[in-house]
């Protein structure tokens, strides 16, 4: 069966080459908060010129905390 899934993959016209850059947090200690933050960066220009497009923040809590039963 195949399924259509025109979400899976979206061409930027205007942007058409670019990169994601991470930056993750792991927390200062059991069971706190871990982030990862991402930024997609697209490439114009002749010279490479990189320009922030969007971003957005991950967060979770991390799961060596104390366990509960």
């Amino acid at each position: 069966m195949t399924e259509a899934a025109p979400w899976s993959a979206v061409r930027d016209r205007v942007n058409p080459y670019g990169f994601a850059a991470f930056s993750v947090d792991p927390g200062t200690e059991p069971g706190g908060l871990t982030t990862m933050s991402v930024t997609y960066y697209a490439v114009t220009g002749l010279y490479g010129r990189i320009e922030p497009v969007d971003t957005f923040t991950l967060r979770r809590t991390r799961g060596d905390g104390e366990r509960r039963r």
